[in-house]
């Protein structure tokens, strides 16, 4: 399980890479900077290569528990000066970066910003509409969880600590990732899902959908 876990997250980071990558190749299209989509192009294996790694590394930096622990630090208020420190930061080291980086910089920043908020508000409208939608095939459930379950017990544990807090019966069906159980007379596969959030960065729910 923690093996097919892993390849998820690294197929997740390449094509993030991927997408990144080819933000910045349009962006050198669409201003006609030949020069350096010839650079691009000359080396766009190692190019393309450190745009995936890169993504590889700040994921499984964000996925350490110490920075789970201490994702309180960019909530509420201090994500203001977080975006202020952000902001002053680059200021000083953007007028030592040649100006092409500088502007692939910004667009890939840009593109991961319409990324996790895209992702944010899709997740948001799940858990908001559906949830209080009618009960009826493919009913889709949404519960935030504060981390990744560590192992496939965990998980099991935090589908029985949902059913204790919202006083439903549960029968576990099938053990696993994703699990099926009943709740409520009902059946639904139930499996933990990923979203972007604009305070914590990577969150993670479960994701119960009626069958």
């Amino acid at each position: 399980m923690v093996k097919k876990e892993q390849i998820q997250e690294v197929g997740k980071s390449v094509w993030i890479g991927v997408i990144l990558f080819f933000s910045a190749v349009l962006f050198l299209m669409q201003s006609g900077d030949i020069n350096h989509l010839k650079l691009f192009s000359d080396n766009l294996l190692w190019i393309i290569g450190a745009y995936i790694f890169g993504t590889i590394a700040v994921r499984f930096l964000f996925s350490l528990e110490i920075c789970r622990k201490g994702a309180f630090l960019f909530q509420g208020e201090a994500i203001i000066w977080w975006v202020f420190l952000v902001f002053t930061v680059l200021s000083v080291i953007l007028p030592f970066i040649p100006e092409y980086m500088r502007d692939i910089m910004l667009v890939n920043i840009f593109v991961l910003i319409l990324m996790m908020l895209g992702n944010y508000l899709h997740m948001r409208y799940i858990s908001k509409e559906l949830n209080g939608g009618a009960w009826q095939k493919d009913f889709v459930l949404i519960e935030d969880l504060k981390r990744k379950p560590r192992n496939e017990e965990e998980f099991i544990k935090f589908i029985i600590l949902y059913c204790e807090k919202n006083a439903l019966e549960l029968e576990i069906l099938q053990y696993g990732e994703p699990a099926k159980v009943k709740m409520g007379g009902r059946v639904y596969t139930v499996k933990i899902v990923e979203y972007c959030s604009l305070s914590n960065g990577v969150a993670y729910a479960m994701e119960f959908r009626c069958e």
